[in-house]
């Protein structure tokens, strides 16, 4: 969910945190080039007020027409550094 000032991340298993809060100000949004498979590795690193942090996770090719435009307006808000 993105509500242009604030990321909220829902099922992220691999943490005991299922839902994850990233303030646009706090964060870089990195994404990856498609891998062999045509996954790429999607990163919402925690940069501010300290780095450390963030989500990380995978989005499958046929999953990426969906996710794509979302993460554009993502990386549009995120002011500069």
């Amino acid at each position: 969910m993105f509500d242009g000032r604030v990321v909220e991340i829902w099922g992220l298993t691999m943490t005991e945190v299922d839902t994850m809060r990233l303030p646009l100000q706090a964060i870089e949004l990195r994404i990856g080039e498609p891998d062999r498979k045509g996954r790429r590795e999607v990163d919402f690193a925690v940069v501010r007020p300290r780095p450390g942090g963030g989500a990380s996770f995978k989005v499958e090719p046929e999953d990426w027409p969906q996710v794509a435009p979302l993460l554009e307006r993502v990386a549009a808000a995120i002011p500069p550094r």
